[in-house]
């Protein structure tokens, strides 16, 4: 037996069943690993993504050190969260990114806190992740960007978003902006990349968001 089967049968005997304390598995980052690692079974994923949620939103913050924080932010933009991420990094209290920000810090510190130990720390910096996989969406299907999903998102307090990203196989660019009457996103993707568009985080306030896509062009 695969030593990943193991530990997922193990995680099965030990937490899925009645007479569990409710105590033991609701940290944030005990919910997030197993769900990133495909260790939960998979007619169970979606209620512990809601038991994940419920954690999240109980706290109104990110509570976990360097370590489980990049699994925590990938499953719950995975699971339809990317509300809770955007409003937890711009908590004006740690811990929160934007809370560094009012401290008059230029550079990430190493402990969510005032005066860090250290102030230029790159071990909280997982969120960069999610601006190019999250908000701008850009995220890979197959090895080496062959093929490539377009799924951008626009929190609520920002209106316009540019990002692009350097692939092996050239640059991805996406542009969405909203207006009054409309969200338009524009999308580049080099030739011989194969691409798919989904706007379902866009599509607000009765507003339907439309898509333009150069290939092998840049915007």
């Amino acid at each position: 037996m695969l030593l990943n089967q193991r530990v997922k049968g193990r995680i099965e005997q030990r937490f899925f069943h009645q007479d569990i304390e409710h105590d033991i598995f609701l940290t944030q980052a005990s919910q997030a690993l197993p769900l990133y690692w495909g260790l939960v079974p998979e007619e169970k994923a979606p209620d512990v993504a809601e038991a994940f949620r419920s954690t999240l939103t109980e706290k109104g913050a990110f509570v976990s050190g360097e370590v489980g924080l990049p699994y925590i932010i990938q499953m719950a933009a995975k699971y339809g969260m990317n509300d809770l991420i955007a409003k937890f990094i711009l908590r004006e209290e740690h811990p929160s990114y934007y809370a560094f920000v009012l401290d008059g810090e230029t550079t990430l510190g190493e402990y969510w806190e005032k005066n860090p130990r250290s102030h230029c720390h790159d071990m909280m910096g997982h969120i960069i992740h999610w601006y190019y996989s999250g908000i701008a969406g850009i995220r890979p299907l197959k090895p080496g960007f062959a093929e490539i999903l377009i799924c951008p998102y626009l929190p609520e307090s920002i209106h316009e978003i540019t990002c692009s990203y350097q692939s092996v196989r050239g640059k991805i660019s996406v542009h969405v902006k909203e207006s009054d009457d409309e969200i338009v996103l524009s999308a580049a993707v080099p030739n011989g990349v194969a691409y798919s568009v989904d706007v379902r985080n866009l599509n607000r306030d009765g507003k339907e968001a439309a898509v333009h896509v150069s290939i092998g062009k840049h915007l």
